[in-house]
């Protein structure tokens, strides 16, 4: 299946970023990145945000991946760093279809079917 076609879909515990602060988190996240992460000086941008954890989804458009990248603040300055990268659209379509399956069996009382 070509890449273009598969739809990403948010569900909890992912939320798409809205468009307008867009260019905000773009130039946050760009600017808070070690030299040394993976998405050091790629042109990024961030379509995502977990609702319970400091995490971010970024589309690296520089290689076409995918990357979740963890945040914080350190004083006054924000700190960012890759958690994992997602090599292709339908990957990153499943993790997040994996994530909203375990949130669901967790509100249920129960773990997933893959055990996680």
């Amino acid at each position: 299946m070509n890449d273009e076609t598969i739809t990403i879909e948010f569900k909890f515990p992912w939320s798409m970023m809205p468009l307008e602060s867009a260019g905000e988190w773009i130039d946050a996240v760009s600017g808070a990145l070690q030299n040394t992460d993976p998405l050091f000086g790629k042109k990024l941008f961030v379509s995502g945000r977990h609702d319970s954890r400091n995490l971010l989804l970024v589309e690296n458009d520089t290689d076409n991946t995918y990357a979740i990248v963890s945040y914080g603040v350190k004083g006054n300055a924000m700190e960012c760093a890759t958690s994992e990268i997602i090599l292709s659209r339908q990957a990153l379509s499943d993790k997040l279809r994996r994530d909203f399956e375990e949130q669901r069996e967790k509100r249920r009382g129960r773990r997933p079917a893959d055990g996680r």
